[in-house]
């Protein structure tokens, strides 16, 4: 209630009491003393009755002396009330900014005066009986649950180590070539489980091939390669059988002698290469690679001598074969040394 709220924010400044012998009358005596720009006695009066809810003309209490005065104390107002019952006499002191603060603040105590029972508030109300709550049903004990062993979660696969690997092998190679050549092959790859992928270098040492029988002219022709390859290599125990397929390029290169004027050419090879091997995973260290391809060239390289006409060509289908150590490495290695 706002009234309410501006006697809290009011406070009292002091109070006194003192007995005082009872009076009779059906009136209550109100002397308002206020500046003019505050409301009057008969303001104040109304109020009180609408506290009451009743006239003050037909009240049947005890009367009730109240004096009031209220006046400005610097940029606020302060309010003297006393009030005399016949339960004494109460002297109270009241500031606030406005007069209607204090006419609402005059009002409640005056009401209060001649009515205490508006101090204590509206009685509660009573709390309601408690239904009867009947026959309640039976407890059943839930059957009892088997308790289960949960299984652990399985943790998801790790990803399938990647082992690098470097091989080095004597090779030879019979149909790019004049007659068989011998050479060297030095390979680098990754491995995945059973995919391997690799990327090598083959270097084949010169063939000398006379221009004809018993000429002392002819060329000596040498050709190195880059292949990449990729294969599939199931194994037993600590065998595995790669099967490999790729593609090689490189110069075939010739170098004619016994000519007044030798010349060098260089001409491309292409070719396709299918084959497999055998790897021995047995050494502590190092792996034996052993392996063979079916060369199918792409490209025919010819050879010719001005006068004397074709040295060589390549042939229609040729083939190599390679034996080697093979080094891995890499965490894929170190899991597989564990596993065997």
């Amino acid at each position: 209630m706002p009234w309410a709220l501006a006697i809290l924010a009011a406070g009292w400044l002091s109070v006194s009491t003192t007995p005082a012998a009872p009076e009779r009358g059906g009136e209550l005596s109100l002397a308002w003393d206020a500046p003019q720009a505050c409301p009057g006695r008969e303001v104040v009066l109304e109020r009180v009755e609408g506290l009451l809810g009743r006239s003050l003309r037909d009240a049947e209490a005890s009367p009730v002396r109240v004096q009031a005065r209220v006046e400005p104390v610097g940029e606020a107002l302060r309010l003297s009330l006393r009030t005399e019952t016949a339960e004494g006499r109460s002297d109270r002191e009241m500031s606030g900014q406005t007069c209607e603060v204090l006419v609402d603040a005059a009002a409640l105590v005056i009401a209060v005066a001649l009515d205490p029972s508006l101090a204590l508030g509206p009685e509660p109300e009573p709390e309601p009986e408690p239904q009867p709550l009947g026959d309640l049903p039976e407890c059943i004990e839930p059957d009892a649950i088997e308790a289960q062993a949960l299984e652990p979660a399985e943790p998801a696969p790790a990803p399938e180590p990647v082992a690098g690997t470097v091989r080095a092998a004597v090779t030879g190679s019979l149909g790019p070539l004049p007659l068989a050549a011998p050479g060297v092959e030095v390979v680098a790859g990754f491995v995945r489980r059973q995919a391997r992928v690799e990327l090598g270098f083959d270097y084949f040492f010169a063939r000398r091939v006379a221009a004809a029988s018993g000429d002392d002219r002819g060329g000596e022709i040498q050709l190195w390669t880059l292949a990449a390859r990729g294969c599939w290599a199931p194994g037993v125990s600590i065998l595995e059988f790669p099967v490999c397929g790729g593609v090689q390029a490189g110069p075939m290169r010739g170098e004619g002698y016994g000519l007044s004027t030798p010349t060098t050419t260089r001409l491309a090879w292409v070719a396709a290469e299918v084959g497999g091997a055998l790897l021995i995973r047995g050494l502590p260290l190092v792996d034996v690679w052993a392996g063979a391809d079916l060369v199918v060239p792409l490209t025919r390289p010819g050879f010719f001598i001005d006068d004397v006409g074709l040295v060589h060509r390549s042939g229609g289908v040729g083939g190599e074969a390679s034996v080697g150590l093979e080094v891995r490495f890499g965490p894929g290695r170190a899991l597989e040394r564990r596993s065997r």
